[in-house]
């Protein structure tokens, strides 16, 4: 592919890494140059120029070093496809991410970017609070910062079919604050 026209995106679409960048059924998101260029390429090229120096230094020869930006995508995103064959990344009978069951995807209600209230000086901001309590102790603490540890009827953290209107109660509860006062 050295030759070829391509950019972030094409690299971990390449790679098998975009499926993981989704929203419920949205189409993939890729991250802001991440996992292609930075991430993948940037490893390859420091582990490429180490390896040289370690060479040059055994033999005094010089050494080309491959950068692969595909090859770099997967190795970053080797836990991902880890997950994958776990468990932990739900995968369809397509092969692909099940994102709207993923809990890294922003799938549940304590993995999301809430809206929170309009800054009052500042008319028509737009703040948010990222929110990601993946673990049952931090799940604990976010109940206790939103006020919501001693509501009767709430329901397990992982109880999927609840975190559509968990969000709604969640976006509730952070539109009732500017993001400074949370």
């Amino acid at each position: 592919f050295s030759n070829m026209a391509g950019h972030d995106s094409n690299y971990i679409a390449l790679a098998g890494v975009l499926d993981f960048f989704r929203r419920g059924d949205e189409s993939p998101f890729p991250p802001a140059n991440f996992a292609g260029d930075y991430a993948g390429g940037g490893m390859m090229l420091a582990m490429g120029v180490l390896l040289a120096l370690l060479e040059r230094n055994r033999s005094g020869m010089g050494q080309v070093i491959d950068a692969a930006m595909v090859d770099g995508a997967s190795y970053v995103a080797l836990p991902l496809f880890k997950w994958a064959q776990t468990g932990f990344v739900p995968v369809g009978s397509d092969g692909h991410v099940r994102s709207s069951d993923f809990v890294l995807c922003q799938a549940p209600h304590y993995g999301e970017m809430y809206l929170c209230k309009e800054e009052p000086a500042k008319p028509g901001s737009r703040t948010y609070m990222s929110v990601q309590a993946l673990e049952p102790q931090f799940y604990a603490q976010l109940l206790r910062g939103l006020g919501l540890e001693y509501e009767k009827d709430l329901p397990a953290q992982n109880d999927r079919a609840a975190w559509p209107k968990m969000k709604e109660r969640f976006a509730a509860v952070f539109r009732t604050r500017t993001r400074d006062e949370w």
